[in-house]
């Protein structure tokens, strides 16, 4: 064979070789590309098969989109179920809003009588702004609990003693209970370091306060007492109202249940929905049961130590 012949040769295999090569390369980026448009098309059917890859750049790659596509996924659902929630939360504050702002427009419509008299227009006028007063509560009381549960509001809690804490809370309703004769006795308790945010935390047990002075009796008395357990220190507040059936002991805390007991009487059905949602953050709770002398015992728990 000639030097010329061998040359010919040589390039044949390289030439053939690098085509084969080229081939192969294309084959391989192709059947990438091809793993790559049926996860897409998993993603978008809602699918998530795991494979397993080699240690490549390419897998590398391929992992790194199926890590965007869960991460998309998750947020479309944290999406969805934030519109659920938002459509629920509007469909019940149009429900609750509805009454009140139907009696302000009345009894505005009712003002422009020319006869009335000055005590008729002042009763219209006071009726107003107690309906107005419930509709500005009933709206930050839901803003305030929507913003605690999806996170957007945040507050922080330490160490820090219970007795101011309760004091602040009586305090805020001593006008009301005044209004009714009713009075609020605090047992004597030695003051405990608990794992709560005052001003969050007397908030919470306000909102208990002021449902057991809307729903007793004139003259009757709410007790107060402070319980030290191993892990948490239960409040116990105990009112002389109709009280709650067992069976609506859970209920009772969900956004607008109002139970049977208390139907007539006003209120938004949403003092206890709040007060369990800020306790919440501070990994406390609350539960009601009857109350041994008649009326219902509503016990907020407060953690001793904030590691636990």
């Amino acid at each position: 064979m000639s030097r010329n012949d061998m040359w010919y040769v040589v390039a044949a295999v390289v030439s053939t070789l690098a085509v084969l090569t080229a081939l192969g390369s294309f084959l391989y980026y192709r059947g990438q590309i091809r793993r790559m448009f049926r996860m897409l098309r998993r993603y978008q059917g809602q699918e998530y098969a795991q494979e397993t890859l080699a240690d490549t750049r390419e897998s590398k790659l391929e992992a790194q989109l199926r890590k965007l596509l869960r991460q998309s996924a998750l947020q479309q659902e944290q999406a969805k179920k934030d519109k659920e929630n938002l459509a629920g939360l509007l469909s019940d504050l149009s429900h609750q809003l509805k009454t009140p702002l139907a009696n302000v427009m009345m009894d505005a419509e009712l003002l422009q009588d020319e006869t009335l008299s000055n005590e008729e227009r002042r009763g219209f006028s006071k009726h107003i702004a107690e309906q107005a007063e419930k509709m500005q509560w009933l709206l930050s009381a839901l803003i305030k609990a929507s913003r605690l549960e999806t996170g957007i509001l945040h507050f922080e809690a330490k160490q820090q003693g219970i007795r101011q804490t309760l004091a602040q809370s009586v305090s805020a309703v001593y006008v009301q209970a005044q209004e009714k004769e009713i009075s609020i006795v605090t047992q004597e308790f030695t003051d405990r370091e608990l794992y709560h945010n005052r001003k969050w935390t007397a908030e919470a047990i306000t909102n208990i306060l002021e449902n057991a002075v809307k729903y007793s009796p004139e003259g009757s008395c709410i007790q107060i007492d402070v319980q030290p357990l191993e892990i948490y220190t239960r409040i116990n507040i105990r009112d002389q109202g109709p009280g709650v059936k067992p069976e609506e002991y859970n209920k009772i805390f969900q956004r607008f249940y109002r139970g049977s007991a208390m139907s007539e009487a006003e209120g938004t059905g949403l003092g206890l929905y709040l007060a369990q949602t800020i306790l919440a953050q501070e990994k406390g709770y609350i539960t009601a049961a009857a109350n041994q002398e008649g009326g219902s015992c509503f016990s907020v728990f407060l953690l001793n130590e904030s590691n636990i």
